[in-house]
């Protein structure tokens, strides 16, 4: 991306313009527009006795570290989950399984199952847990429920290509795999799977379950990120653009996905010169944002 460009939109999102607008917008916003006011004016502002002692935020320490990305190819039907999750340690058994869960049977494959449509090639994030940590705040660091699902599809997959245990980019010694996913009811759940000698065990937990996933387990979800050049689109070039679905393309999965928007304010020379002030100063500053929505 053009370095003029690069430049620009880092000063915008993370330079001094950015700060002041989360600041006009905190607790202590009209002191702020106060004494930015006096700025204008070229007044003294920020005397000593008015300056606030603001403590440095102290960094959040990351609980996951990104070891690589995987592609999953596109499925040419549909998972039928009672179809393809059986108990079979069998020679001719093309993935073994040894162990399903009460849970997994119950929130996947009771009744008909879970059926998942076709999906197109996909693009798989996987991280290592840095330290032991419960649901939640693995959930929040991968960027919410939305960016953390994946599908039983995916998950199946790749448990293929390691069907009797073989090495691959699923953990084999017994740590657990860990895979967001959806159940029949469209409850997000934490599914493991994790080799035990023999098979596969697979099994699934409410994401608000107290115990905590062990250090070094592994943790996939949606590769969901835009590139610096989209960033830029989206700020400079197209102002309601929409990026394309992280999610995988499937009916009976919603579509959910961020929508980004750009305000602009088109104020003519003549009316800028008559009619400013600084609170149409502050609506601007707050308009030339990131407007976004999303669903869980």
């Amino acid at each position: 991306m053009n370095t003029m460009l690069s430049k620009a939109l880092r000063e915008f999102t993370t330079g001094p313009l950015n700060q002041l607008i989360v600041n006009l917008g905190g607790q202590d916003g009209d002191q702020w527009e106060q004494q930015f006011k006096q700025f204008l004016r070229k007044e003294p502002c920020w005397t000593n006795d008015q300056v606030m002692q603001v403590a440095e935020p102290k960094p959040t320490p990351s609980i996951l570290e990104l070891v690589s990305t995987i592609v999953v190819n596109a499925t040419t039907g549909k998972l039928v989950a009672k179809e393809k999750f059986v108990r079979d340690t069998g020679h001719k058994a093309k993935v073994k399984i040894s162990y399903l869960g009460d849970n997994f049977t119950s929130w996947f494959l009771n009744g008909d199952g879970k059926t998942e449509d076709l999906i197109s090639e996909q693009t798989l994030r996987y991280h290592k847990l840095r330290q032991s940590s419960v649901d939640g705040p693995i959930i929040a660091e991968l960027g919410g429920a939305e960016k953390s699902e994946t599908t039983l599809s995916e998950m199946f997959s790749l448990m293929e290509k390691q069907g009797k245990g073989e090495d691959g980019v699923l953990l084999n010694n017994g740590y657990a795999n860990i895979f967001y996913i959806k159940d029949n009811a469209g409850v997000l759940r934490s599914v493991n799977v994790n080799w035990n000698d023999d098979g596969w065990n697979v099994n699934a937990n409410s994401v608000e379950n107290p115990n905590r996933w062990n250090d070094g387990y592994q943790v996939f979800s949606r590769n969901c990120y835009l590139s610096s050049a989209q960033l830029a689109e989206v700020f400079f070039c197209r102002p309601f653009f929409q990026p394309p679905s992280c999610r995988p393309i499937s009916s009976i999965l919603p579509i959910k996905s961020e929508y980004l928007s750009v305000g602009i304010i088109l104020l003519s020379h003549a009316s800028c010169a008559k009619n400013f002030t600084i609170s149409s100063f502050v609506i601007a500053l707050f308009s030339i944002g990131i407007l976004c929505s999303g669903g869980r």
